[in-house]
């Protein structure tokens, strides 16, 4: 499948327009290292729509739209949104101006074009996005990037103050029993970066290391400063995510350190992902109380930006 980069003599980075625009590279040319995870044990390959989105390479930075995991519209129960939405899946169309690589792709599960623009300044990455109701009813959806950070040794998460976390899921214990389906205690409460796991020691979610594996995820409300800071501690090379609390309320992190797929090639990474929900289901986050409605015609516009240090 082809790539489209765009490089300065800082950063490159290159996408897939035909696998939903995946971002494939996150390249930092002074430092010479890849930001993003990439699976060596599944390559890249057409996707059908609908499909399961873990039977494919899930590494690099996907866009989630209108959901995250199957559900259920909430305006529509005859409805069931496919696994990580609409987008990853299906062809976008891309273009290429100077240091902008621009994409955009009409939904399937109801109608609505989404479009994302990515702009290089110098060692800033910024994104942009836009979502058009182009039906004639109000649809409800959230948004989630989905971009998947390498892991390769011990690294640091930080972010100012102690915002509000919930439990989405769990393998390994750290935030309290797993469940047989990993869900068990799902939208417990904790303040960030502190947990209790299943034998009642505290857990500091902050730390990032490779000790003992566990796939887990949170999901917090946003820094009230907007940032969110990656740090490898051996390289001391970092990168900065900072979005706007108001347009983007909650951030969810979600761990992956060597326990899934089980075997001799487990997955080794950190995803800090921006969304609009406060949990992967739509519905889940309908009930809740958390969700975006467009009304027929309407735009609704975000950005956040990515610094590399």
């Amino acid at each position: 499948m082809e790539t489209v980069s765009v490089q300065n003599e800082d950063v490159r980075i290159s996408v897939v327009p035909e696998l939903g625009c995946k971002i494939i590279s996150i390249y930092d040319m002074a430092h010479e290292h890849e930001w993003l995870w990439n699976d060596l044990n599944r390559p890249i390959r057409k996707a059908d729509f609908g499909t399961n989105y873990l039977d494919y390479d899930i590494s690099g930075f996907d866009e989630c739209f209108p959901n995250i995991g199957v559900s259920q519209h909430p305006l529509d129960s005859n409805l069931t949104l496919p696994d990580h939405g609409d987008l990853w899946s299906i062809p976008w169309a891309t273009k290429v101006e100077g240091m902008s690589i621009s994409a955009k792709v009409e939904g399937r599960s109801f109608p609505y074009i989404f479009a994302r623009q990515i702009r290089l300044k110098g060692r800033k990455i910024e994104f942009s996005y836009e979502v058009r109701n182009v039906s004639e009813k109000v649809f409800v959806f959230m948004w989630s990037a989905h971009p998947l950070f390498s892991v390769t040794g011990a690294m640091r998460i930080m972010i100012n103050g102690s915002p509000r976390m919930t439990k989405e899921f769990s393998i390994g214990g750290r935030l309290g029993a797993d469940g047989p389906d990993g869900y068990s205690g799902q939208f417990r409460s904790y303040e960030w970066p502190k947990v209790q796991d299943q034998n009642g020691t505290e857990i500091d979610l902050s730390y990032i290391g490779l000790e003992a594996p566990v796939a887990d995820k949170v999901v917090l409300n946003s820094p009230l400063d907007g940032k969110v800071t990656l740090l490898d501690l051996a390289s001391e090379r970092r990168l900065t995510m900072t979005l706007s609390p108001t347009e983007i309320q909650y951030l969810g992190i979600c761990f992956n350190l060597g326990a899934v797929p089980p075997g001799d090639n487990p997955g080794t990474w950190v995803a800090i992902e921006p969304t609009s929900g406060c949990t992967d289901n739509l519905d889940d986050s309908y009930e809740r109380g958390v969700a975006n409605l467009l009304a027929p015609g309407e735009t609704q516009q975000w950005t956040f930006e990515l610094d590399l240090y």
